[in-house]
């Protein structure tokens, strides 16, 4: 039979540093604001003359991303297989 115990609970003693926290509605006027600021960077870019310049980089880091996941899961195919054998 399962007994459950509760467990101790410690205080951190903080005499001369207050600890602050934010509330939901302060988190999520935080969020906006950050998702705001994350797209007129992103529409700045898709609208400024590098756009083909930054669509390019952005492809080429995606094809070496696409890469390596491919060949690390061809490795572990491998090493599964030979674990198997």
């Amino acid at each position: 039979m399962f007994v459950s115990r509760s467990l101790p609970k410690f205080k951190l003693n903080v005499s001369s540093k207050k600890i602050i926290t934010m509330s939901n509605s302060s988190k999520a006027v935080v969020s906006f604001i950050v998702g705001a600021a994350v797209g007129v960077a992103v529409g700045y870019f898709l609208n400024s003359d590098k756009k083909d310049e930054l669509v390019d980089k952005l492809k080429y880091q995606a094809d070496k991303l696409k890469d390596r996941i491919k060949k690390k899961r061809e490795h572990f195919e491998d090493a599964i297989e030979n674990e198997l054998a």
